[in-house]
């Protein structure tokens, strides 16, 4: 099937990544071939039982799969010399969705991966076999309850697009509107959350083997599963969906897709049905004078949008999920999405703020507040680790010979060995980022990462010295702090009745963002009280100067002094507000 766009065929090179070129069996040939399999024949035969305990059957048979197409491609022995990263890439094809989904992940985590396995697995292949239409029929009358004429005007019986979850079909509607049907593959739920199930029982042996100095493999099957579970469930792609439409649609260079809600199933999603020229083709953008170097400063400016206004992010921006219709950007596949709370959007903005004015004090101070302590923490060894790392890394850098694998590692390591860890959404953020820069690197070559990030960060900047904005938040502040001050006597005379008897007690709960955060809003009320006290000293002292001026018919000694000190005051509380201003923008 082909769909015409802008005056140009779209075959299925220019659909996503999620469509399937050849239809393979997952099944593995020779999968019992003892002369390829697992050279300790011991470990396939007397770990089984142990790994699944008293499951079912079918798990043992599974992990015994597992342990022969390992065997076959050698790739243990390739994991552990790092060595032949294709075998294991190799295997995982034919191992099927679970670990083709795993592959990915790891292929966008140079900090768990060396480089030459992250590059094997990004050309992973999602080697599912498609479902029948007779099965897919079977599936969307099951889920509807009423035959699938009922629901659709038509829909074609050869899928557009195959992955390893799902498959797409076109259809249109009753009333005409042509739609994309995205169907969950039969049991394809019950099998990755099975072996997802046999990598949890597995973890004894993992926590021993060599691989395990590498990475978390715990953090890791859970990281999985969570990214599974939220795949699996269409109706939670379907709010990604509508909520990603409401924060850019609006946008001129955005084209975004609409879900149909009344249609969203937990296995079946209806969407627009959306064709394109995929992001990175260059030679098919410039054939429709698309201007490419505009597209890659959108794509980034989007990006930044998303994560650093929105707080909602998609979090799998590969080029198979990208595509450019009518000279605008589309986002495709809502199923991995990141949200930033307002705490860590504020910290991250900073460090890039810091990154963008080349400030390496900064960055320090910005990366302290971002990440999570987990030890003593050398400030000053930090911040030299973090100069020479900006200088060595950015500073100058194009995208064309910045190695952005290579920067996201260098970080995630500066980290580590001091006892810092990047929070889990920014670890994702740091993902979608590098898939993003990818796509920036094949549109513009030329193009530096303080360059691109250049219009986002003047748009920040101007809302973050907006004085309207920040005389609002003030005035709030007086009000509520208008309100809380009369309790604060009797609230203080219960703490010390408290402490006198002995009965005070404290609750201390260690959780570095909450107490980051509180923190952080301790220091802001702080200074709000400090400008209430002041501003409420000018009024009592503008009160008793009007009231002085009543009563004598001339200007005593004692005014002239009165107006004096309201005029310094004044004066010092306008250099307070302005020094508050400077120390919150740091």
């Amino acid at each position: 099937m082909s769909e015409k766009t802008d005056n140009k065929e779209i075959d299925q090179n220019d659909l996503p990544d999620s469509v399937i070129t050849e239809n393979v069996d997952m099944q593995p040939e020779n999968a019992g071939n003892k002369e390829d399999s697992f050279s300790d024949e011991n470990l396939c035969d007397n770990n089984i039982n142990n790994f699944t305990d008293n499951s079912e059957i079918s798990d043992k048979e599974r992990l015994r799969q597992i342990i022969t197409i390992l065997g076959k491609h050698k790739a243990i022995e390739s994991l552990i010399t790092s060595k032949h990263p294709e075998r294991i890439k190799d295997a995982f094809e034919e191992l099927g969705p679970t670990f083709i989904k795993m592959g990915q992940m790891l292929s966008t985590r140079p900090d768990l991966v060396s480089d030459a396995l992250a590059d094997e697995f990004k050309m992973l292949q999602d080697n599912v076999k498609t479902d029948d239409f007779f099965v897919v029929k079977s599936i969307i009358e099951s889920s509807f309850g009423v035959p699938v004429n009922n629901i659709f005007n038509t829909i074609e019986e050869i899928p557009v697009a195959s992955a390893s979850m799902a498959q797409v079909h076109a259809a249109t509607l009753k009333d005409g509107t042509k739609v994309a049907v995205k169907i969950q593959h039969a049991g394809i739920k019950s099998m990755m959350l099975n072996d997802i199930s046999l990598f949890e029982k597995a973890l004894p042996f993992f926590k021993i083997a060599p691989t395990s100095k590498i990475m978390d493999p715990a953090a890791l099957i859970k990281e999985l599963k969570k990214s599974c579970e939220n795949e699996l469930d269409f109706t939670v792609e379907a709010k990604n969906i509508h909520l990603f439409y409401k924060n850019n649609s609006d946008l001129d260079y955005m084209d975004c897709l609409r879900e149909y809600p009344e249609y969203a199933k937990e296995n079946i999603l209806v969407m627009d049905f959306v064709t394109g020229i995929k992001i990175t083709d260059i030679d098919d953008l410039k054939a429709q004078n698309y201007d490419i170097k505009k597209i890659a400063q959108n794509l980034v400016n989007n990006y930044m949008k998303q994560a650093f206004e929105d707080g909602f992010f998609h979090a799998d921006p590969h080029p198979g999920n990208i595509v450019v219709r009518n000279g605008k950007i589309t986002f495709l596949d809502f199923g991995m999405m990141g949200v930033m709370s307002d705490s860590t959007l504020k910290r991250l903005n900073d460090l890039l703020y810091s990154i963008y004015i080349e400030d390496t004090e900064e960055m320090t101070n910005a990366v302290l507040k971002l990440c999570i302590k987990r030890g003593k923490v050398d400030r000053d060894k930090l911040n030299t680790e973090i100069k020479d790392f900006y200088y060595t890394y950015i500073d100058g850098v194009s995208l064309k010979d910045m190695k952005f694998h290579i920067v996201i590692a260098k970080l995630t390591a500066i980290c580590a060995e001091n006892n810092l860890s990047l929070p889990e959404e920014v670890t994702m953020f740091m993902r979608g980022l590098l898939n993003i820069v990818g796509v920036v690197e094949t549109l513009d070559p030329e193009i530096t990462l303080i360059s691109a990030l250049g219009p986002y960060m003047e748009k920040y900047m101007a809302n973050k010295f907006n004085p309207v904005k920040e005389l609002k938040d003030y005035l709030k502040s007086l009000y509520d702090l208008g309100k809380v001050t009369p309790k604060i006597p009797v609230k203080l005379a219960d703490v010390l009745d408290k402490l006198k008897d002995g009965t005070l007690e404290v609750k201390v709960e260690h959780n570095h963002n909450k107490l980051e955060k509180m923190f952080d809003q301790l220091d802001y009320i702080t200074n709000k009280i400090v400008i209430g006290m002041l501003l409420f000293a000018l009024i009592v002292g503008s009160s008793i100067l009007a009231d002085s001026g009543k009563q004598s018919e001339t200007q005593s000694i004692m005014s002239i002094i009165g107006i004096i000190g309201y005029i310094v005051a004044a004066i010092f509380t306008v250099i307070l507000i302005i020094s508050l201003f400077r120390n919150k923008y740091k």
